[in-house]
């Protein structure tokens, strides 16, 4: 009898991850019929992942502030045969970094994020352009953007990106960077649109629905623990 391989993330209702999970813990059924689980571990393959980074002058910079330093948080959670590439974007996405192992050729793409070249941030188009790219990656591959939520002018829109993310079998994290700023800040001085920034609806449905996540933090201190995918 094949064995077929199977892949999930399990998570409780205030979309935490659990561990420690049995096979008894699991039922599974094909056309109705129940399934026997004869092999069950933690996953150790390699991810492929990409790093989707605004890098534009909304927010006085702030946003590419926080995209630049709080990615650093996470690439130390990366394994030695994981890969990882960085795409940034504003009024178009651009590779900084193509996939590698290196970890430190990441660290310099990072660092050379210093003055965005325009104030546009076209997220729908950005995140597509992604997933066009890994499409056909071998594996688990993911996509971590760091973003404001804010959509300038993207020729895409939410629904038709929504349509691209049902379509991948990549798993799409976002960590909004605008937070802290968004409240802190009088109303008019910088404005949000709810129905375009992670977190609120219906964006925060750009996790998509095979096991991504949203985080919304306000504080340094909450990045690390954000950050740990």
């Amino acid at each position: 009898m094949p064995v077929v391989s199977v892949d999930v993330v399990i998570t409780d209702n205030n979309g935490n991850f659990l561990t420690g999970m049995k096979k008894e813990n699991f039922r599974i059924t094909e056309d109705g019929a129940v399934q026997t689980v004869t092999n069950f571990a933690p996953s150790d393959a390699p991810i492929t992942i990409v790093l989707l980074l605004e890098f534009s002058k909304l927010g006085y910079q702030f946003f590419t502030y926080n995209a630049r330093n709080w990615s650093a948080a996470f690439l130390s959670n990366l394994k030695p045969n994981d890969w990882v590439a960085l795409e940034t974007f504003n009024m178009r996405s651009n590779v900084e970094v193509d996939f590698t192992h290196n970890r430190e050729e990441i660290m310099q793409g990072l660092y050379q994020m210093v003055f965005p070249p325009f104030s546009e941030s076209n997220l729908f188009d950005a995140l597509a352009d992604v997933l066009d790219r890994i499409k056909d990656a071998k594996g688990k591959k993911s996509v971590l953007v760091l973003a404001s939520g804010i959509d300038t002018f993207s020729k895409m829109n939410l629904d038709q990106v929504m349509k691209r993310i049902r379509d991948t079998d990549a798993t799409i994290f976002t960590v909004g960077v605008g937070e802290q700023l968004f409240h802190q800040s009088e109303p008019r001085s910088v404005r949000r649109t709810d129905d375009l920034y992670p977190g609120t609806e219906p964006a925060e449905n750009i996790r998509g629905d095979d096991g991504g996540r949203s985080w919304l933090p306000r504080f340094d201190g909450e990045i690390p623990g954000s950050c740990r995918t």
